[in-house]
């Protein structure tokens, strides 16, 4: 997916446009997705997301926030901040 919104487009066109990208894309087997949101309302952020996942394998850091850049066929996280405290990364996610 390499299309982009035009500058100007509305917030419900971008809010739609977000959705197509990141209903149903599949996260890695090994992480459980939490919570998912919009990075921004601005049409040329359409393809980026923030996520809040489990990883059941992770013993030292079960909780993580990504950023994901759904602008390809498959999404891509980067930018992980990692914790043992679901709330500290509920507090975080809502902050990215």
């Amino acid at each position: 997916m390499t299309e982009y919104l035009d500058y100007d487009a509305n917030g419900p066109m971008t809010m739609q446009e977000w959705h197509k990208r990141f209903d149903g894309s599949p996260m890695p087997e090994e992480y459980k997705q939490l919570l998912i949101r919009p990075i921004s309302i601005h049409p040329g952020d359409c393809y980026l997301g923030i996520v809040m996942c489990y990883l059941p394998n992770n013993e030292l850091h079960p909780y993580a926030t990504w950023v994901c850049n759904a602008a390809f066929e498959k999404p891509f996280y980067a930018e992980g901040h990692y914790f043992q405290d679901k709330w500290e990364a509920f507090e975080d996610w809502k902050k990215r």
